[in-house]
């Protein structure tokens, strides 16, 4: 698809949109929108576009692309470096996706990507401040990375949404938490299982805990079954005073589609009080 965006004005009800031919199309994808230092940054496709918020948004010229992703993920000197080992097969050119623009809490700016290639990974890279370059992390927010530019999450194959929440200076997240061992005949379906909803912290966006559990199975269905016909997937959430109020893209219930990525359904929930259940776990005091 080619970037689009649209304007609402709240006075007229009027709704305006453009589409931008001269930044190559792609798939833009459920990612974090970040506004920061009068700046506007969205992950797209294979790179990220950004903005001055006091520039004309509806002109083209206005956004600044960056440099790709693929550069650095396709580098062979960076993958021998990491080792990093394709674990599963992915379509040709969504090797990875989703990217969310993340702020570091050591003044930096991150941008993470699902990994379609090695399951419960993340792809991290930093962003400059003006929005043109994407490059390698090998430390963030103070932690040194095992593996520059990788970091592990409790998650399957999915996309997770990461917000910093300032009152308790925490990374959350809402994952899909990958409850298999990859051992099974049907692997693929086990990789992409969506069938666990968890919520997620991290101190430093590199080492993540796993909270609690939100959303399950409550059909007692075997297990291929369940991850076949579950999904509680591409999450979003804001934080609202004490609670975490998030969307869920989800199939639950009776077998309504062919499998749980083909979703019907957009779900509402609220999480109430998240600092009590964070305290009661002992990660806040």
């Amino acid at each position: 698809a080619d970037v689009q965006i649209t304007c609402y004005s709240r006075e007229t009800g009027e709704i305006q949109s453009v589409k931008f031919t001269d930044i190559d199309p792609g798939s833009g994808g459920p990612g974090t929108v970040l506004i920061r230092n009068g700046r506007v940054y969205k992950s797209y496709a294979d790179v990220v576009i950004s903005a001055d918020l006091n520039s004309n948004l509806m002109a083209s010229g206005s956004w600044t692309v960056s440099t790709t992703v693929s550069s650095l993920y396709n580098n062979p000197d960076w993958r021998r470096e990491v080792r990093f080992i394709e674990e599963i097969a992915a379509n040709p050119g969504i090797d990875w996706e989703e990217g969310s623009v993340i702020p570091g809490k050591d003044g930096n700016l991150y941008v993470t990507y699902r990994s379609n290639r090695q399951i419960g990974t993340l792809l991290l890279f930093q962003l400059s401040e003006d929005g043109k370059t994407l490059s390698y992390v090998t430390e963030c927010n103070g932690t040194v990375l095992s593996k520059k530019s990788l970091i592990e999450t409790p998650s399957s194959v999915s996309r997770p949404a990461i917000h910093y929440d300032e009152s308790t200076g925490l990374y959350i997240s809402l994952m899909c938490l990958y409850m298999g061992d990859s051992s099974t005949d049907y692997f693929f379906a086990d990789y992409l299982q969506r069938a666990v909803l968890g919520f997620v912290v991290s101190e430093d966006l590199v080492n993540w805990t796993v909270v609690d559990t939100l959303l399950v199975d409550r059909m007692m269905l075997g297990k291929l079954e369940s991850i076949t016909a579950h999904g509680f997937q591409y999450v979003d959430f804001v934080i609202e005073g004490e609670d975490l109020l998030f969307v869920v893209r989800e199939n639950s219930g009776e077998r309504t589609v062919r499998y749980c990525h083909d979703a019907p359904c957009v779900t509402f929930y609220r999480l109430s009080n998240y600092r009590q259940l964070l305290k009661d776990n002992q990660i806040i005091e």
